[in-house]
Parts: C-alpha cells; structure tokens; sequence
C-alpha cells in the first residue's frame, strides 16, 4: 500500500502544500486558507505528513521518505466521489481541507492544536485527483483492517458508535 500512495504522490508531486505551526488559532485558519487558495474544487484523496520536531519511532507502514526527508503519515482522507449511499459528495478537495472536523472545529485549528501537542514542526500535505476517491480510500482502510496496523494517528476507526437510545424504565416508584 506504501508503493500505491508514493506512486500516486509521484504523479502529483506538485500538488502539494506545508502548514506550519501556528501561535493562534486564527492564523492557523488563515494561513490554511492561503496555503489551499490552489486546491482544486474537485474529487480526490489528500495525504498529511508530518515532520517531527524530534526524533521518534514510527511504524514501518506510516514511515515515508520523500525529497529526501522522512515524514509520518498522519491522516488520509477522501473528497468527493461517491458516499457509501451511491451518493455523489458535495465537498472537494478546497472544502474538504477548510472544513469543520468532528469536534465542531476547523481542520486548521485542529492540525495546529496537533502540532503544538505532538511536537511537530510542519504538515507537508499532497492532494491527488481521482474521480472515484472512495475506491483509494478504501483500499487503505481495508489494508490497514486485514495487516493489522495502526491506524494514522488523526484518523479514526471505521464506522460510527451507534446513538444511544432513551430507554423507558418502568422499574420506579411513582
């Protein structure tokens, strides 16, 4: 799978961009945004490296040399294409990478609360155009699944917890 996602960064090896650390979570929103103001409004799959402050053991799998520096993948995701529902998904690439992540905050002040925390320096980000990016995307998660990695360290595990359901008790007194 390591080949499959080099391969894929080779052919676009343009299209990429570096997120730096931030001191505030504002500059961190507006400095994404003038970091992605090239980004196509298309389908594709986007791939976050991280270069470490320090040195670290990483995972062979999450382990990558490109240019000449290593870096760990950190997070993978999929714009566009079509939804598990047959679908067609509304946010590319640009939204994708602005977009509000699961704990109702931007995907900049998310990377950079990372940053500071994890000690990273600079994400390197490569996005790939793919006109069915849910197919790449799940070849890595299945990947991941029957190998039994590690998942990067931003994504999370498939699937959704079921919503807990409001269960009536008649076992009260009244």
């Amino acid at each position: 799978m390591k080949t499959e996602i080099l391969d894929l960064i080779a052919i676009n090896r343009y299209q990429n961009f570096i997120f730096e650390k931030c001191k505030s979570d504002d500059s961190a929103v507006a400095e994404l945004k003038k970091r992605t103001q090239n980004v196509p409004n298309k389908d594709g799959v986007y791939f976050v490296f991280a270069h470490f402050a320090e040195d670290r053991n990483i995972e062979n799998h999450l382990t990558y040399e490109i240019n000449n520096n290593i870096y760990e993948l950190i997070y993978f995701g999929k714009a566009g294409g079509l939804t598990s529902k047959g679908k067609e998904g509304e946010q590319k690439l640009i939204g994708r990478m602005n977009a509000v992540v699961g704990e109702d905050i931007s995907r900049a002040i998310k990377w950079n609360q990372e940053m500071h925390k994890n000690h990273i320096n600079s994400l390197t980000v490569y996005y790939c155009l793919l006109e069915q990016p849910q197919i790449f995307e799940e070849k890595i998660y299945t990947y991941l699944k029957n190998e039994k990695l590690k998942y990067p360290m931003l994504n999370k595990k498939r699937g959704r917890p079921a919503k807990k359901q409001f269960s009536y008790n008649s076992n009260f007194d009244v």
